[in-house]
């Protein structure tokens, strides 16, 4: 299914060779959102992607489900309920997969907070 007038010249993959391109995460100021960035290879069948965040000491922060995303260019505000108790280095891990292929793929990065800024 295409959706959003994708351009028809953009080589779709099958469920096998998808991957993750790039996962970014832009904190706000306020400790309470991060801003997700991701790009998967173009897909012929949608996927399912998990994304997990903890801190430095493995705790966990928040997780997102994303089932089936229609375009693979997602971003995407996820939010941390308790960022008084986060400090650190924090950790989003981003696990792609297709129901009957459980572990397709997987990547992480590191960020922290910024500092709230006193006025």
């Amino acid at each position: 299914m295409d959706y959003f007038n994708i351009d028809p010249n953009i080589k779709k993959l099958p469920p096998e060779e998808i991957r993750f391109i790039s996962l970014q995460a832009e904190p706000f100021e306020d400790r309470q959102r991060i801003r997700i960035r991701l790009e998967l290879t173009p897909f012929q069948q949608s996927p399912c992607i998990e994304l997990n965040l903890s801190d430095s000491e493995g705790n966990f922060i928040s997780s997102v489900s994303i089932i089936e995303p229609p375009l693979w260019k997602q971003e995407l505000i996820m939010h941390v309920r308790n960022s008084s108790l986060v400090n650190g280095e924090l950790s989003l891990i981003a696990r792609l997969f297709y129901p009957e292929r459980e572990n397709q793929d997987k990547c992480s990065i590191q960020f922290k907070f910024p500092v709230k800024s006193i006025e």
